[in-house]
Protein backbone atom coordinates (compact mmCIF):
# COMPACT_ATOMS: atom_id res chain seq x y z
CA UNK A 1 0.00 0.00 0.00
CA UNK A 2 2.75 2.47 0.76
CA UNK A 3 4.60 1.18 -2.41
CA UNK A 4 1.76 2.28 -4.47
CA UNK A 5 1.25 5.68 -2.41
CA UNK A 6 4.49 6.35 -3.35
CA UNK A 7 4.43 5.59 -7.00
CA UNK A 8 0.98 7.10 -7.26
CA UNK A 9 2.32 10.53 -5.63
CA UNK A 10 5.21 10.22 -7.93
CA UNK A 11 2.93 10.38 -11.14
CA UNK A 12 0.81 13.34 -10.02
CA UNK A 13 3.92 15.48 -9.25
CA UNK A 14 5.75 14.66 -11.81
CA UNK A 15 3.13 16.36 -14.49
CA UNK A 16 3.73 19.48 -12.21
CA UNK A 17 7.73 19.27 -12.79
CA UNK A 18 7.66 18.59 -16.44
CA UNK A 19 5.19 22.01 -17.22
CA UNK A 20 8.18 23.84 -14.99
CA UNK A 21 10.97 22.47 -16.73
CA UNK A 22 9.92 21.37 -20.37
CA UNK A 23 6.95 23.21 -20.94
CA UNK A 24 5.02 19.64 -21.46
CA UNK A 25 1.05 19.92 -20.65
CA UNK A 26 0.54 23.32 -21.56
CA UNK A 27 3.10 24.38 -18.69
CA UNK A 28 5.32 27.71 -18.97
CA UNK A 29 8.93 26.01 -19.49
CA UNK A 30 12.40 26.70 -17.28
CA UNK A 31 12.70 30.39 -18.65
CA UNK A 32 9.17 31.42 -17.21
CA UNK A 33 9.49 29.62 -14.65
CA UNK A 34 11.93 30.87 -13.49
CA UNK A 35 10.48 34.49 -14.01
CA UNK A 36 7.75 33.06 -11.90
CA UNK A 37 8.97 32.18 -9.25
CA UNK A 38 12.08 34.84 -9.00
CA UNK A 39 10.46 37.80 -9.45
CA UNK A 40 6.44 36.82 -8.95
CA UNK A 41 6.73 35.16 -5.79
CA UNK A 42 9.95 36.53 -4.76
CA UNK A 43 12.12 33.59 -4.63
CA UNK A 44 16.05 33.65 -4.71
CA UNK A 45 16.93 32.25 -7.88
CA UNK A 46 18.70 29.08 -6.24
CA UNK A 47 15.31 27.90 -4.28
CA UNK A 48 13.52 28.43 -7.42
CA UNK A 49 15.69 26.26 -9.49
CA UNK A 50 15.63 23.37 -6.28
CA UNK A 51 11.75 23.94 -6.89
CA UNK A 52 11.98 22.91 -10.33
CA UNK A 53 13.87 19.92 -9.94
CA UNK A 54 12.18 18.63 -7.03
CA UNK A 55 8.97 18.76 -8.71
CA UNK A 56 10.35 16.94 -11.99
CA UNK A 57 13.16 14.80 -11.23
CA UNK A 58 12.36 14.21 -7.81
CA UNK A 59 9.24 12.60 -8.27
CA UNK A 60 11.10 10.23 -11.04
CA UNK A 61 13.80 8.91 -8.56
CA UNK A 62 10.86 8.63 -6.14
CA UNK A 63 9.62 6.59 -8.32
CA UNK A 64 12.64 4.50 -9.08
CA UNK A 65 13.72 4.52 -5.13
CA UNK A 66 10.13 2.87 -4.38
CA UNK A 67 10.40 0.16 -7.25
CA UNK A 68 13.52 -0.97 -5.83
CA UNK A 69 12.46 -1.21 -2.46
CA UNK A 70 9.53 -3.15 -3.87
CA UNK A 71 11.49 -5.11 -5.39
CA UNK A 72 13.78 -5.91 -2.10
CA UNK A 73 10.41 -6.65 0.41
CA UNK A 74 9.80 -9.09 -2.05
CA UNK A 75 12.57 -11.08 -2.89
CA UNK A 76 12.77 -11.42 1.26
CA UNK A 77 9.56 -13.25 1.41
Amino acid sequence: PAIRAAILLAAVIFPHGAQKLFGWFGGPGLDRSMELLTAGVGLPWFVAVMVVLAESVGAVASSARMRRAWRWAWART
